[in-house]
């Protein structure tokens, strides 16, 4: 289409060609080309954003931990939206209980349920960087596949996230003025699932976890996504005029 537009214009501007020969008004021929310019841009933009719409890529995340001192299991859920390789945003909930629940064992629990999680995150080879917010807090967190091209050992994740810098509050009875750091290793045993071991707020009250992960790509929001962005594109394109 870009080509047959770009052909047209030269054959109005020269006169020559059938089209050319026929509008001698000027008038005539300059709306005709400026109705070819605007079919000529509308398919550069329906190019572009369709090219977005292929590059859309998008995880459900789900992650189960146990922890053993409280006999309490933790489970966060969230979304990787990845526009382009290479880049992603991740929004979801961590934490997540029902506040009702009772403790089941007799030591305290110092974990803050449902909180928020919304990571801007870059992935570069062995690694994958995201900062942003994590549990309600400024936080940030690194992810590294020391040997990723090895068949085996590849499956080994180690993950690293500081958050709540600036904590300065008591939890029940405790007070907690350092920031939360957590570390914690994942083997991949299936295209989908995960499973490890992590230890949380290592600096205040260590808290050991069995770790399993669920990830898994949506091609259905990602199409949607892809959509969204075509909408967008087209109502700017339209403001315009």
């Amino acid at each position: 289409m870009l080509a047959k537009s770009n052909t047209m214009m030269a054959s109005l501007a020269t006169d020559k060609g059938a089209v050319g020969a026929l509008l001698h008004d000027d008038k005539v021929k300059q709306d005709v080309k400026e109705t070819i310019a605007s079919v000529k841009e509308a398919a550069g933009t329906a190019k572009d954003v369709f090219g977005r719409i292929t590059q859309f890529r998008v995880y459900w995340n789900y992650d189960w931990r146990y922890e053993h001192a409280v006999r309490t299991s933790r489970v966060d859920i969230g979304l990787k939206i990845s526009p382009r390789e290479g880049r992603y945003y991740y929004v979801g909930g961590s934490n997540l209980a029902n506040v009702s629940d009772e403790r089941r064992g007799t030591k305290v629990d110092y974990t803050q349920p449902n909180q928020v999680d919304a990571l801007l995150g870059w992935e570069r080879g062995f690694y994958d960087f995201g900062v942003g917010v994590i549990r309600s807090g400024g936080g940030a967190r690194l992810t590294v596949t020391p040997f990723q091209k090895d068949p085996i050992f590849g499956r080994l994740s180690l993950v690293a996230q500081g958050h709540d810098f600036g904590r300065n509050r008591t939890i029940q009875g405790r007070k907690f003025t350092k920031p939360a750091f957590d570390f914690g290793a994942l083997a991949q045993v299936h295209k989908y699932v995960s499973i490890g071991a992590r230890v949380e707020d290592v600096q205040e009250v260590p808290r050991y976890q069995t770790w399993a992960k669920v990830a898994f790509e949506d091609t259905d929001i990602a199409y949607l996504f892809g959509m969204v962005t075509f909408g967008a594109a087209g109502s700017k394109g339209r403001s315009k005029k």
